[in-house]
């Protein structure tokens, strides 16, 4: 390839990625219009938005277990702000040891989220065994140093991963689809949400704090 086909396809890729941001932004914006808030969220699947319980904590140390927060853009209790677009998600690896999905590529962090964010919530899937989970965040594991994928509408894509595509495909192997989709759009593709993991038929909570 010479340097000028090279500078082309970089040239568009890089307006590839703009454009998918700017389409999970507008998205972003419209469930926020129509009143899409987290109590409005869990009051539409039934469930009550309780503070969590200090003896709830140790059930997000379980491999497998799905964490979610649906804090805005950009905002955390610390001082790194870890949150994607409209939340973030990621898998219990250990006690001390999540794996998510985030700008750097998939990573592993520290488990303290109950902490980290002001809304957590803690997921389990329904019908799979406890090895099924440890052998679904031992393949998110496997994953590690895979970029960021910035194409939110392509979820099948193996080869990058965002937040809550990497915990879907986690399960989607065990053939477990948790995307709900909310965000299938015919002309820009499917997407799966944070939230999309805590209102899916195939989870339930364990754990809510916020």
């Amino acid at each position: 390839m010479d340097a000028h086909a090279h500078n082309n396809m970089g040239e568009k890729m890089r307006k590839q990625t703009q454009q998918n941001k700017h389409k999970m932004v507008r998205l972003t914006r419209r469930l926020a219009t129509i009143g899409v808030a987290v109590g409005t969220i869990m009051a539409g699947v039934g469930l009550a938005t309780p503070q969590a319980q200090a003896s709830d904590i140790w059930q997000l140390n379980r491999p497998g277990v799905i964490l979610v927060t649906l804090d805005p853009i950009g905002t955390s209790i610390g001082s790194v702000p870890y949150t994607e677009g409209i939340g973030h998600a990621g898998m219990v690896y250990g006690a001390g040891i999540t794996v998510e999905g985030a700008r750097e590529g998939v990573v592993t962090r520290s488990n303290n989220w109950e902490y980290r964010y002001w809304t957590v919530f803690g997921i389990n899937v329904s019908g799979t065994s406890a090895a099924d989970d440890a052998e679904a965040v031992e393949w998110a594991m496997s994953q590690i140093n895979k970029p960021y994928n910035w194409n939110f509408f392509n979820i099948e894509t193996q080869s990058e991963y965002y937040c809550s595509q990497l915990v879907w495909r986690a399960f989607e192997r065990h053939g477990v689809d948790l995307n709900t989709w909310l965000y299938d759009y015919s002309w820009w593709g499917r997407a799966i949400a944070p939230v999309e993991l805590v209102t899916s038929p195939h989870t339930y909570l364990i754990y809510q704090k916020g």
